[in-house]
Formats: structure tokens, sequence, C-alpha cells
């Protein structure tokens, strides 16, 4: 038996994760596995009850479900680090302390979640990205703060922009090189920067900020422009339709 289940009068928490949905199936990330989990109707139910004891969790889903099938999924998400416990405590601390014996020398930021072509191939539901967002100043800030204290004795350490479409935020990115700039001389390092972009929106001002910059431009193209083109009057009509 485990420590969640020998204690069930104790409240159960979440380590971070974040829950998704594609075509009628759920899946998990889970932020200290950095693994994408599918995830069955059970798992869900569990996760929605953050907060709740472990004895108030098995009573609330015990008309859908037996007592032994919760109990066993609640000990393999303690396993899994999904739940948070004194033993996982200890085992992330040790994860931790392995950041500092393997250093992190890349950092890629997902700072948009959104394109302005409509890519019916695209893994972010045919290009429409349901799940819309920006990464904000802070996020980024901290991401490069928390690169540098864990790059260890590297010198050279390495920033991806990455989406999306990355330059529809392109004020964050500006931001975020310049902040960075000011923060790799109190570390004695040099941050290289990198994008994955699909170039259809670099202006002149775009142009000579990455060149400036010495940002390295990853183009991601179809196989030919006018594919590019008819998916971008894909998305014009989609939104017409609406």
């Amino acid at each position: 038996m485990t420590l969640l289940l020998s204690k069930k009068d104790e409240v159960i928490e979440f380590n971070s994760h974040r829950l998704y949905k594609s075509k009628d199936r759920n899946y998990m990330y889970s932020v200290l596995n950095n693994t994408i989990f599918e995830i069955d109707q059970l798992v869900l139910e569990i996760l929605k009850l953050s907060g709740k004891t472990t004895q108030e969790v098995i009573s609330s889903l015990q008309t859908d479900f037996s007592k032994k099938q919760i109990e066993e999924v609640l000990i393999s998400m303690e396993k899994g680090l999904v739940i948070k416990s004194e033993d996982n405590d200890r085992k992330i601390q040790k994860l931790t302390n392995h950041l500092n014996i393997n250093p992190i020398i890349s950092l890629t930021l997902l700072i948009v979640q959104e394109c302005n072509l409509g890519c019916t191939y695209c893994y972010a539901e045919d290009g429409e990205y349901l799940d819309k967002g920006k990464m904000n100043n802070d996020i980024a800030k901290a991401s490069i703060d928390f690169l540098l204290e864990n790059s260890g004795d590297r010198k050279d350490i390495y920033v991806v922009f990455f989406g999306g479409e990355p330059l529809l935020n392109f004020d964050l990115i500006q931001s975020t090189v310049k902040y960075a700039k000011e923060k790799e001389k109190e570390f004695g390092k040099t941050i290289r920067y990198s994008i994955t972009t699909n170039g259809t929106l670099i202006t002149n001002k775009i142009r000579n900020f990455l060149k400036k910059m010495n940002l390295q431009c990853k183009l991601v193209w179809t196989e030919a422009k006018k594919f590019i083109m008819l998916t971008a009057i894909i998305r014009v009509a989609k939104v017409h339709m609406k």
C-alpha cells in the first residue's frame, strides 16, 4: 500500500500538468516527466477532483468504477509523479539536483499557439490552434533565468523561438532577446538564438532585427509556394464561412 492509500483523509493535489482533447481522446502533458500520456475516463475524472481526500475521490467515483480500479489508478498516478506526496517531493529534489550534474544547454520557447496559415496537415487541429494563446514577458524572462542558472559551466547556450508562428509574437522576441543580452553578462555566457518560422511575416524591420542579433532563421516550407497560397486561401475561406 502506498502512502497515498494509507492516509485516505489527506487531500490529493497534482503536480503541474495540462489536459488536451483531440478526436474524442484525452491527453495529459506532465511537466515533470515532460511527457504526453493518453488517459482514460477514470484518470480524467480523478484529475477533476483536486483538493479532495483520497476517500472522497474513491467515494465520488464508485458509482462508475470499482474501488479496486480507482485505487490501482491512484497508485499508478502517484508512482508517475502526477500526484504530490512526500516521497515524490524527494524524487523531484533528486531530479533537480540532477540538473546540476547534467546542465541544460538549450531552451525552446513556445511563444505563441497560433499561426497565420491554415495548413491542413498541421498537428494543431489542421492549423486552427483551438487552444490559442501567447507567452507573456514574465514567463519568457523566468525561462531565460532558468536556462542561465542551470547551464553549469557551459559558455554557449541556446534559445529557440517556436510556435505556432513565432513572428506573431515578435514584440516578445525583441524584449526577450534584450533581457537575455543583459542577463548573460552577469553569468559570463553567450546565448545564441534561432527561430522556426514559415517566413511569410518577415518584413524589413524583422529582417534587420534577425540580422543584427545574429538570430538563425529556420524556414519551414511546404512543397511549393502555390500550396502556401492555397492553405492561406483555405484559412480565409474558413473564417468567412463561420
